[in-house]
């Protein structure tokens, strides 16, 4: 696929996974391709090839709501996921327009994070759709979601009218969210083809590693 044609250009080791897509339900799934034992590296991604928020200085760290006046200050009042999904919407924005760092994530973000990943943002989501989730806890949680995500969606739509990346901003938390890995003093980020992989978002199963090459396993 062109995604692992750009993953093999940009130095993502994907030797030891191979990616299938099932041509009825267009479902992407990916496989060990040999035998993988505790301890093996499954995928090494360079440094400069994450998306992440500022404070890990690698690969796309720009974020479009840093330094702007009719934003309060973004370390403040958005998330590390709030934060990185505003980075993934602006990257993937460029992406379209074929400008600035979209242009060469474009494989990534345009095929890599695929639009059906967000089926209906949850601000979006009505009370009685909330209350099927049946559980107490996730209900609880999904409706200081929905009141949280509207905020957010109104304060930008609002202090940002014109920037196109706000309307890729709901695509982009709900990858932020569910592909992401959280580190400590709230930070965040995306690594291409590791975020293809279940992983749990705050403990996922990942080490940095710096070396010659300056790798991120």
């Amino acid at each position: 696929s062109a995604f692992l044609q750009w993953c093999d250009a940009n130095g993502i080791d994907t030797s030891r996974i191979t990616i299938t897509t099932d041509v009825a339900t267009d479902d992407r799934t990916v496989h060990a391709a040999c035998d993988i034992v505790p301890g093996d590296v499954v995928l090494a991604v360079p440094f400069e090839r994450c998306v992440s928020t500022p404070g890990l200085k690698c690969g796309v760290t720009a974020c479009p709501l840093d330094g702007d006046e009719g934003v309060d200050s973004s370390k403040q009042y958005f998330t590390p996921s709030e934060r990185l999904a505003a980075t993934l919407a602006k990257l993937r924005d460029d992406a379209e327009r074929g400008q600035g760092e979209g242009e060469a994530y474009a494989p990534y973000v345009l095929g890599g994070l695929r639009d059906d990943i967000v089926d209906g943002p949850v601000f979006t989501w009505t009370n009685q759709e909330i209350a099927e989730l049946q559980f107490p806890r996730a209900i609880g949680n999904c409706a200081k979601t929905k009141v949280r995500d509207g905020k957010v969606m109104k304060k930008l739509r609002e202090t940002l009218p014109s920037e196109s990346w706000v309307t890729k901003f709901p695509w982009a938390l709900a990858n932020a969210r569910s592909r992401a890995i959280d580190l400590e003093r709230g930070e965040s980020f995306l690594a291409p083809g590791l975020d293809m992989f279940n992983h749990s978002h705050a403990n996922a199963n990942v080490k940095w590693e710096s070396n010659a090459e300056g790798d991120a396993a």
